[in-house]
Parts: C-alpha cells; structure tokens; sequence
C-alpha cells in the first residue's frame, strides 16, 4: 500500500490543522484522516484534489514525496501495471479500484464510502428496522383499539347504572309497574349505547355536539343616567335566564336525540370495533 500519510500529517501540521479540521474541509470523518496517515487505508482522486487545493500544492509536489516501502530495485521488480485505489470501504477496509464497486452518500455534510456489499447489509438492516418499526407502530394502534373498546363498555355499565337508578326512582314514585319496568330497562340500554358510543367517538359524539349551543343576544342600548342602567341591568338579568333555559332546553332535546340513535345505531358501531380488533390481533 502507498504511503500517503507521511504527506499528509506534514501538510496538516505545517498547516496548523487538526485532524477533525482537516476532515470537516474534505467532508469526511476525523478517523478516515487518521487512518490515512497511519497508513490504514488511503484518500480517493476526488479527496487528494481537495487536499492539493486546500494545502494549495500541485499534484506533482504532493505525489513527489511518495517514497515507496521497502520496494526492490527496478531492475528486480517485474513490470506490470499499476493498480490505482480510489477509495477504501469505510466499514470493512476494503480497497476499490473501481467506481462501479462502492458508494458514495453524505450523510449530515460528511462523506461516506461503503462497497457494494457493506452498502446492501446497510440497506437491508435499515429495511428490516423500518418494518419493526412498523410492527410496534401497528401493535401500538391496535392495543389503543383494545382499550377504547374496553373504556367504552366499562363506562357505559356506569352510563346504565345511572339511568336505570333514575328510572328506577321515577317508576316508585308514579306508582305504574309498567313505567317501572319499561323505564328501566329502556333507560339502562340507552345509558349504556349513549356512554359507550361517545368514548368510541363516532356519530353519536357528533349528533350530541350539535345541539350543545348557546344563544348570543344582541348589544343593549341604554342611557347614562339610573333609568338607564336599571333598564340595562334588568335586561342582562333575563338574557341570561333567556340563555340559560334556550342552552339547558337544547342539551336536554340533545342527550335524547342522541340517545335514540345511539341506540338504533349501538350493534353496528359493536360489530365495527369488534371487527376492527379482531382484524389486527
């Protein structure tokens, strides 16, 4: 192997330059500069042309202090053409003669070079990161889906058990079995379809969302004087009990709306999540 590094560390140091310098300039790591100066691998064409402009020195000047090691006289050596290394695998120290067998990529403004084969382990390690990546990306959703499914249905038993109570104490007290037991079974399936819908979040949620309003009344004229401030808090007073009962009556006709189609739509949206589970278990 050439000895490039004698060439380099002096260039470096004349230079007044770190090895970390040295390689931010040529966008290579502070390593691949010290393997080349301990003579572990060698720099390619395209990083020994930046160092001849960096150092500002011609090809000639940086290639004529290469002594060979321990090389025979020419006359002992056989004659053969000179092979020429143009980069070393930054992973195995392979040594490269062709450009067709390694890669060059940059990742975070430094230059990387990998062979071919490094360069596919590379990428089949990144493939098979990025599908277990997906996996726990995948069993995350589904576990989520599991526990919306099991939030939903707890609180609705508590959504039933509410209802029913209600019902339950309005039957007693009316006197009328079949209020009683109509009332209770049919407040319980609804508390129950309502509560677990609006944790599934679907229509139900957006139907009961609609009729939560309030109603803004418009600016109130008055004078400056006690007349007018009495007239001005008397109407505050009844906007606000005008607004209160319009808000308390649209979230009242809201919860039974609701409540009737969370009923009607309650085996569905089951069948839904049921099957969204057991689809990705």
């Amino acid at each position: 192997m050439t000895d490039y590094g004698t060439k380099i560390a002096e260039l470096r140091t004349a230079n007044k330059m770190t090895q970390a310098q040295l390689g931010a300039m040529l966008n290579v790591t502070s390593q691949a500069v010290s393997k080349w100066e301990n003579g572990l691998s060698e720099p390619d064409i395209e990083s020994i042309k930046k160092m001849c402009q960096i150092f500002n020195i011609s090809f000639d000047e940086f290639f004529g202090a290469v002594k060979p090691n321990d090389a025979p006289a020419e006359s002992e050596q056989p004659k053969q053409e000179q092979q020429v290394i143009l980069a070393y695998c930054e992973v195995c120290d392979k040594p490269m003669s062709n450009p067709k067998e390694y890669r060059v990529s940059i990742v975070n403004g430094i230059q990387h070079t990998t062979c071919l084969e490094c360069a596919a382990k590379q990428d089949e390690e990144a493939r098979v990161n990025k599908e277990k990546q997906r996996q726990r990306e995948e069993q995350a959703r589904i576990a989520e889906g599991k526990r919306q499914l099991r939030k939903g249905m707890l609180w609705g038993i508590v959504g039933a058990v509410v209802l029913a109570a209600i019902a339950l104490v309005t039957g007693i007290v009316i006197n009328e079995p079949l209020v009683y037991i109509l009332g209770t079974i049919l407040c319980a399936y609804g508390g129950f379809t309502f509560v677990t819908q609006m944790i599934w979040d679907n229509s139900v949620s957006t139907v009961f969302m609609f009729f939560l309003r309030t109603l803004k009344l418009p600016g109130v004229i008055f004078t400056l004087d006690i007349d007018g401030i009495l007239f001005l808090i008397f109407v505050k007073i009844l906007g606000a009990i005008v607004s209160s009962l319009f808000t308390t009556l649209c979230f009242v006709v809201g919860v039974f709306v609701a409540v009737a189609y969370s009923m009607l739509l309650f085996p569905f949206a089951l069948i839904k999540e049921m099957r969204d589970v057991l689809a990705n278990r």
